[in-house]
């Protein structure tokens, strides 16, 4: 009886021993599962991060860019009002010029005389 006892008591711890390594190989699988689905989510956030990276880089040139062509933008305009300013100026001079050239059509005869005197 105590026979009977001593084997089935070792044949019970054998099959907990076996259950134990059956549960430590699925954990051991399971880690290496999760190790390598934590890699790839690793090497897509350092992908991820790199990507954030440039795109900040290309924004901060696009921002240069941008406020570059808005100082040339305001320097055209500048230029621009300036050579209106000079056109409307010449406008009046040409306006002067043809009232003189009107009144020396008008009197060719008097400023002949005036000048040959």
């Amino acid at each position: 009886s105590s026979g009977i006892n001593a084997e089935y008591g070792v044949r019970s711890v054998s099959d907990e021993v076996v259950k134990g390594n059956e549960i430590i190989g699925k954990m051991q699988t399971d880690l290496k599962n999760y190790r390598g689905k934590l890699k790839i989510k690793h090497m897509q956030t350092v992908q991820q991060e790199k990507t954030i990276g440039e795109k900040g880089e290309e924004n901060k040139k696009q921002k240069e860019k941008i406020s570059s062509l808005e100082a040339e933008v305001t320097e055209k305009q500048s230029q621009l009002e300036k050579l209106e300013v000079n056109r409307q100026e010449l406008q009046v001079q040409i306006e002067e010029m043809r009232s003189t050239q009107s009144l020396l059509m008008m009197f060719p005869n008097a400023l002949r005389k005036s000048i040959v005197g």
